[in-house]
């Protein structure tokens, strides 16, 4: 194919003299640009380390290296390729290697000497640098969940309202404007803290002269650019309008009218552009428009012009009225206007009230003190939150004027900056990169031949991470003047190479009129660039909208989806396929009628763990184990499948009669328990039992073993759906043990607000479907792309405790906006305004959002919504301002395809199967013969209290042999276990990284040597796969039979001693024999016949397992049970089962 038409700018992108911001939009290959610019620079340089690329995640990092490293071995190992795509790329690599072999950099063997690392990363290793200086020392770990120190620092905080201080009185100020809301402010403060890099900066400003003069100066000078802006554009009209503005005014006036409009009798020419002109601005557009910001379509007494005028004249009226909508008419053809218009009600006010004034003092007086107790609980904790790092990188560089000796370093060894996603960048992040490039402009000046260089990619309309504080406006700002003074050559890619010319032309067609037509660097409002497609056409492209209107709409846009997805599978059934989707909360239709219509699929971070049934039970275990008083979690115990009480057996414990008493109490009331149903009375006695042994371990057992060990011997196993609920529970298990102490939870609501951060692990199929959200497919492609839920909305942000703007006038002034959220009961014109920049920024946010999602296709895009209670097409309204879908409304309406399902029609057989997953499986419960597994829940208290004989205990060797065989033997046990506890299936899911990692975890906990955990990886994929084809091994390690025990513990008694026997694994089979079976890890030697290595076997474990079968034959005489009692041996490495 030709070259792509943007090829020029490409090759400038290249230029390594050159500083340069390239707007890259959706698939246009600046991955591929960032790496030939490294490839580029690689040749001149003289060590690597001078070249720095900055990315914003480790996967891009990773991506960049393995793709300059793969260029350099195919120009090592290759001739110039005959595609001229690749030819440019062979070239650059190959320079760059001839300087690799002149300099002796050996860099294929040395690929860490290429610095390519996240924004996260560098912002460490400067700290780890200069430790001192950022206020370290210790290099303290980076934590992603901060909560906990936030929270802390904010009560510690709280704490000064006992001293008689200046700051006690700010607190009290602050408690007095939320009407003493305690909770209410402790999370409006921790908002803060999540955010301080943003703001820490501007409190200052109170420490300046006149701060109130400074703040309200750029209060003025926005309002005043504002109306300048307005007078402007409606200049044209001005001869027509003022005398209509004033015949308005005089009507309303002598109708004694309070509409604001009437102060605009007298009026000869539009209000001017000062701030004190405001209020007639806000008249005239309250004239013009509709409470919607729209043009008045028409105009009558209520607006100023009456049927007849004061004096009777009816023509004069009507020729007013006439000349009104005429003018209208025509200033509706002014897009831009009515905007411009409404935006006049949200101005803030030109002067702070004296109220909020203090409040707003008191505010920035107290926040230094909250950062500071931050930093203590930093340093206590001995870790940081991302933000932290980012100030302190910045502090171990110093300033212009009083630069650090790592910033010298820096200047001698650093020469070129690349960052990828520029139009990520948040603000702190900016101000690094500024500190970096101090002296850059005036050493470029100085050495014109050897320019030390900055390349920035990015593209405004793909910024989406406004809530981890990107800035889009800093990359516009970049674009337009450089960055700390250094200029950047403006470059734009056009040219998509990822999607064929239907997507591309309808993505064109459709964002161009969804963007803004201007830029607006304080709001993030960014112009739309259109893109040139590089594919051929396709006659299988294509774009289509599905509106689902009428009942159960939710549902059957659900089943559209569905219905998308079959058909995409028939018709290109090896192609990729994605749904994505704005919140995961979106799925809660989709991912069940999926699993109705036998749908797999893969997801990541999708499936919330708090929302999964297994872990709410064991979140309700946990709460009961730790509060006996806790009668909410006592009764989600008691109703949880693995116990299953009914509701008549749920109110004889927990009613009106047993207020009194702790659940607990009830259940080991047994009186009380003698008039509960049969099952009843079984299932508690069974939890008085654990319950006591709990007791007795209670302070000797952490809280992950008393938890993992009640929930086991009440069957909680047994009620676990898949392998993968089964990995829930160890995650959880896994967070529960990182939280407790000395067997407590400190907090349990913070436990709780960490399992809601828990999603389910990636299933592991071969579906080509693809469930994620639109910002973890940022960077990712599809052939079909599948956007539902358009016209849904979030939930509203809660409002902040302090807001604040940075704002460019007209006349070049840096202005700061700020203001403290008003007064519980009341509002406040400047808050009101800051809030509804803040919305509009969002908004605009959402369109570059939907713009991402879209441009995922590369061949074909479905759009769905709905619309409830809507049954004509004709009738359909316009979605939320705060939805995706609105954008793009005005597109999209009248090329939807409509479908309209009303409450009784009838219902297909997937709608019927929809139904029955929804109801899903609320009433199951354990088989009332069911009987809990003996997992030993008191054998870890045994060493305690029981002398023990090792008396044929065979398999524990003398202390000085080799401790492998024993170590292998309990990993291999222990994995046995949990396929017990989880079925089979569980070993026959998990992928090959996921035996990795549990074989890891197994050898860590038992002491396994790091050099011998290869050996033990061989083993276990060995015995793994002979499990999972054996029929006998599934048979017996089957949870389903009867009577099922695992790690079964028997004692034995002689005259002076208690013997203490462990079966590896018993149950009773469907023909009625007890079966009691060991675990041999051993295998034949190398050739040596089975027969004899069995006959060895045998002759040295027989007398064991004879005790074992005489022990339990005795404990049923001892039951009054009748059951034959067989025993065997079996051999997991070969695989051989051996009955005795």
């Amino acid at each position: 194919m030709s070259a792509p038409i943007d090829q020029a700018q490409r090759i400038a992108a290249l230029d390594p003299l050159q500083s340069a911001c390239v707007t890259a939009p959706a698939g246009s290959g600046k991955t591929e640009l960032l790496s030939q610019r490294v490839l580029t620079l690689l040749a001149r340089v003289d060590k690597p380390e001078e070249i720095l690329a900055i990315t914003f995640t480790r996967k891009a990092a990773a991506e960049m290296h393995h793709r300059i490293i793969q260029a350099l071995l195919f120009a090592r190992d290759n001739d110039e390729p005959e595609e001229e795509y690749k030819q440019l790329t062979w070239r650059l690599a190959r320079a760059a290697l001839a300087r690799d072999k002149a300099c002796e950099w050996n860099l294929l063997v040395n690929t860490s000497r290429l610095k390519i690392q996240t924004i996260d990363s560098l912002c460490a290793s400067l700290t780890r640098q200069m430790p001192l200086l950022a206020s370290f020392g210790a290099q303290p770990k980076i934590t992603d969940n901060a909560e906990p120190l936030y929270q802390r620092a904010v009560a510690n905080l709280l704490k000064y309202l006992e001293t008689d201080s200046e700051l006690a009185q700010h607190l009290e100020a602050l408690l007095r404007h939320v009407d003493n809301d305690w909770s209410k402010t402790e999370k409006l403060l921790m908002d803060l803290l999540r955010c301080r890099d943003q703001w820490l900066f501007h409190i200052f400003i109170h420490q300046q002269e006149q701060p109130r003069d400074i703040l309200e100066s750029g209060l003025q000078a926005v309002v005043q650019d504002h109306l300048t802006k307005l007078q402007h554009s409606l200049l044209p009209w001005a001869a027509e309008l003022a005398p209509l503005l004033d015949y308005a005014g005089h009507s309303l006036q002598q109708e004694h009218s309070d509409s604001i409009v009437a102060q605009l009798a007298g009026c000869t020419a539009l209000p001017g552009p000062k701030g004190d002109d405001l209020a007639a601005w806000q008249a005239v557009a309250e004239l013009l428009l509709t409470a919607k910001g729209e043009f008045r379509k028409t105009v009558n007494k209520n607006t100023g012009f009456p049927a007849q005028t004061a004096t009777g004249d009816k023509a004069e009226a009507k020729q007013r009225k006439e000349a009104m909508l005429q003018l209208l008419a025509q200033l509706a053809e002014d897009t831009a206007l009515p905007t411009l218009l409404h935006e006049l009600r949200s101005m803030p006010a030109l002067h702070y009230p004296d109220e909020q004034w203090h409040f707003l003092a008191a505010l920035t007086s107290l926040l230094p003190y909250l950062v500071a107790e931050l930093m203590l609980e930093f340093q206590h904790a001995g870790e940081v939150d991302h933000s932290q790092i980012a100030l302190a990188a910045i502090q171990s560089l110093g300033d212009s004027l009083n630069p650090t000796e790592l910033r010298l370093k820096l200047d001698y060894q650093l020469k070129h900056i690349l960052i990828d996603e520029f139009q990520d960048t948040a603000s702190t992040q900016f101000e690094l990169l500024k500190s970096l490039l101090e002296g850059w402009q005036e050493h470029n000046q100085a050495n014109p031949e050897t320019p030390n260089t900055l390349f920035i990619v990015g593209d405004g309309m793909q910024s989406i991470y406004g809530f981890r504080e990107a800035n889009v406006g800093l990359f516009l700002e970049a674009r337009r003047q450089g960055v700390n003074k250094l200029p950047l050559q403006a470059l734009s890619l056009q040219v998509n190479f990822r999607s064929t010319p239907a997507i591309v032309d309808w993505v064109n067609k459709t964002f161009k009129q969804a963007f803004p037509q201007t830029e607006n660097l304080g709001r993030g409002a960014v112009r739309y660039e259109n893109s040139s497609a590089y594919q051929e056409a396709s006659d299988s492209s294509q774009v289509k909208a599905f509106g689902l209107l009428g009942d159960d709409v939710r549902q059957q846009e659900a089943l559209k989806v569905v219905e998308l997805v079959q058909q995409h599978m028939t018709d290109k059934p090896k192609a990729s396929i994605a749904i994505l989707v704005r919140t995961r909360n979106h799925l809660n239709d989709i991912l069940p009628a999926l699993f109705a219509a036998g749908i797999e699929w893969q997801a990541t971070d999708i499936n919330p763990l708090s929302k999964n049934g297994t872990i709410i039970d064991l979140l309700s275990l946990t709460k009961a184990l730790l509060n006996s008083a806790d009668r909410i979690a006592w009764a989600a115990l008691l109703r949880a499948p693995f116990i299953g009480l009914d509701n008549s057996d749920l109110h004889i414990l927990l009613g009106e009669q047993q207020r009194q008493v702790t659940v607990k109490q009830a259940i080991n009331n047994t009186d009380l328990c003698k008039c509960l149903s049969r099952y009843g009375q079984q299932r508690m006695a069974t939890v008085r039992a654990i319950l006591r042994a709990v007791e007795l371990q209670r302070g000797r057992q952490s809280l992950r073993v008393q938890v993992h060990g009640v929930w086991m011997a009440l069957g909680g196993p047994a009620c676990v759906a898949d392998s993968a609920e089964y990995l829930a529970v160890d995650d959880y298990l896994n967070l529960l043990e990182q939280h407790e102490q000395s067997g407590l939870l400190p907090s349990i609501k913070q436990f709780e607000a960490a399992v809601a951060r828990l999603y389910a692990a990636p299933l592991v199929n071969d579906s080509c479907l693809q469930v994620m959200t639109i910002h973890k497919s940022k960077g990712l492609e599809f052939d079909t792309v599948i956007l539902p839920a358009l016209e849904r909305r979030p939930r509203s942000d809660d409002k902040s405790l302090l807001m604040w703007r940075e704002y460019l006038s007209a006349a070049g002034d840096n202005c700061l906006l700020m203001s403290p959220l008003s007064a519980t009961g009341s509002s406040d014109a400047i808050y009101d305004y800051l809030r509804y920049e803040q919305d509009e920024s969002r908004r605009l946010e959402n369109t570059r959002l939907l713009y991402v999602a879209a441009t995922r296709a590369i061949d074909t895009l479905y759009i769905t919504f709905s619309q409830a209670g809507v049954y004509e097409p004709e009738s359909v309204k316009a979605p939320s301002k705060q939805s995706l879908l609105n954008s793009i409304w005005a597109s999209v309406k009248d090329e939807a395809i409509y479908s309209v399902h009303h409450e009784h029609g009838d219902d297909d057989q997937l709608m019927i199967a929809f139904d029955q997953v929804d109801q899903g499986s609320a009433n199951f419960r354990l088989a009332d013969d069911w009987r809990p597994p003996h997992w030993s829940f008191a054998n870890p208290l045994a060493d305690f209290y029981i002398k023990q004989s090792a008396e044929g205990d065979n398999n524990i060797p003398d202390f000085f042999e080799d401790h492998f065989p024993r170590q292998l033997g309990n990993i291999a046990h222990a994995i046995l276990e949990h396929c017990v506890a989880a079925g089979v299936s569980y070993v026959d899911r998990l992928s090959d990284e996921q035996k990795v990692l549990w074989v890891r975890r197994l050898c860590h906990s038992e002491g396994v040597s790091k050099d011998r955990w290869g050996d033990v990886n061989v083993y276990i994929d060995n015995m793994m796969t002979n499990i999972s084809n054996d029929p006998k091994a599934r048979w017996l390690l089957s949870s389903q039979h009867k009577r099922s025990d695992v790690e079964y513990a028997l004692l034995s008694c002689s005259a002076d001693t208690v013997s203490k026997r462990v079966i590896d694994r018993s149950f009773v089979d469907e023909e009625g024999t007890r079966w009691i079976v060991d675990y041999k890890t051993s295998a034949p030697l190398h050739g040596e016949p089975l027969a004899d290595f069995i006959a060895k076997e045998l002759a040295l474990y027989s007398p064991q397992l004879q005790q074992y079968q005489l022990l339990m034959q005795a404990l049923n005489q001892d039951a009054g049970l009748d059951m034959p009692v067989k025993t065997a041996l079996y051999f997991p490495a070969i695989p051989h089962w051996q009955e005795l």
